[in-house]
Parts: C-alpha cells; structure tokens; sequence
C-alpha cells in the first residue's frame, strides 16, 4: 500500500494552560478521528491545523482541500465518526461545526470551553 504525502501545517496559539484529563481525552480522539477522515475519505493533499486558546475556551480548527461534502453545518446524516466526535464534545458543552462543499475542501471547527478548576467536585456537607 502506498503512503500518501501530506503537506501539513499547525499553528498553536496561547495555550498555556493544562486542561482536565476529560478534556484532554476528548480533544484527542476528536483531533485524531478529524485527521484520520482527512486521510480515509478527503484525497486531500494539504492540511492546516490551528489550536487557540483563551481565557474561556480552546478552539481547535482542521481544514484540508480534499474533496468536500455537503454538510449543513451540523452533523446531522453524517458518518458514525463524525456523530461521535461531535457527541463527545457536544456532551463537554462544547460545539462541533462543519464547513464542507463538493469540489472545495472540508473546515471542521470545535470549541471547547475550559473546565473550571475543581468543576467535577462537589464539597459534601460537614456534620
């Protein structure tokens, strides 16, 4: 099987804050099935990469200039890959938008807001 070549570019920008091991999880399989769709499914031969992060959330972009596909913005009618990504960061209260057309490539965008510290904890009452 031959090894297609891509041209890939990241950008990381202000991220200098460790986010939650949830989160960390969550973007990670999401950023790798993204990148593994582009390879299966795109005949993309570039892909750009930008990583964002603020006060308030992380903004993870991947954009390639394969083949596209008609997408509405949301997810709906897509593949399973897609719909879990989605789920996944959807389910963190996060949002997962696409940016496809036949013929002009594919902008997947996910925003992910940073946890609060100790979000996960309540305190129990004391007696």
């Amino acid at each position: 099987r031959n090894l297609k070549q891509y041209d890939i570019h990241l950008n990381i920008n202000g991220v200098d804050k460790s986010l939650g091991a949830y989160h960390q999880h969550a973007l990670y399989r999401t950023i790798q099935e993204m990148l593994n769709n582009v390879i299966l499914h795109a005949e993309a031969r570039e892909i750009n990469m930008e990583i964002l992060q603020n006060d308030h959330d992380i903004t993870v972009m991947i954009e390639d200039d394969g083949k596209g596909f008609e997408s509405c913005g949301k997810v709906n009618g897509q593949g399973l890959g897609l719909k879990s990504a989605a789920s996944r960061i959807e389910g963190l209260g996060g949002q997962f938008l696409i940016d496809s057309k036949p013929g002009r490539g594919t902008i997947i965008t996910i925003i992910l807001p940073l946890e609060k510290q100790h979000a996960h904890f309540q305190s129990a009452p004391s007696h």
